[in-house]
């Protein structure tokens, strides 16, 4: 079996280049995942800043509320002193000796945050699942080539109480229900 992967995100070609060693570090920007999502699949460091805390001119905004250019390295330290060069220094506290100096390879004070799903999902009505436009995306996403075989897509269904892989008319029949990762 063939598994294809995509490096995912508007920031791909930034963390390919320096995952491939084209670059030693590279900027990425991020709305919603497109700095970390090619970071991780490329086995990256990387982190999103906080939204203006790196300046925003020469960015094309998909919003500006969201959007942010951050780091991406192979090491940490590496990541550190990229951080310090983007930072605009007057809009944060860093630290005297740069971000560097906050790289303690310990894990003691650290804070995590814990979403929790039911507080923070949309409403049922929000996303509530319609069966008509489920059909329609699965419809359009079975093509047939030239020589008749088609090349099926699976279409995510996601709803607040499960996700569901369903695949289309054409496809091989096995299953509506497919666990994560299963399709291909």
């Amino acid at each position: 079996m063939r598994v294809l992967q995509n490096p995912g995100g508007s920031s791909s070609g930034s963390a390919v280049a320096v995952a491939a060693g084209f670059a030693p570090l590279a900027i990425g920007t991020d709305t919603m995942g497109s700095l970390m999502v090619p970071a991780e699949r490329a086995a990256l460091y990387a982190i999103k800043p906080t939204i203006k805390l790196v300046p925003q001119e020469g960015l094309i905004p998909v919003t500006p509320e969201a959007d942010a250019a951050g780091p991406m390295a192979k090491s940490v330290l590496d990541l550190a002193d990229l951080l310090d060069v983007l930072v605009d220094a007057g809009k944060t506290k860093v630290p005297e000796e740069g971000y560097r100096a906050a790289v303690t390879g310990s894990w003691g004070n650290i804070r995590i945050g814990v979403v929790e799903p039911e507080k923070w999902m949309f409403d049922e009505m929000v996303t509530k699942y319609e069966e008509a436009a489920t059909e329609q995306m699965v419809r359009l996403s079975v093509h047939e080539n030239s020589g008749g075989t088609y090349f099926c897509q699976v279409a995510r269904v996601q709803s607040r109480i499960r996700e569901t892989w369903i695949r289309g008319p054409g496809c091989e029949a096995r299953g509506t229900n497919l666990p994560r990762g299963s399709h291909r």
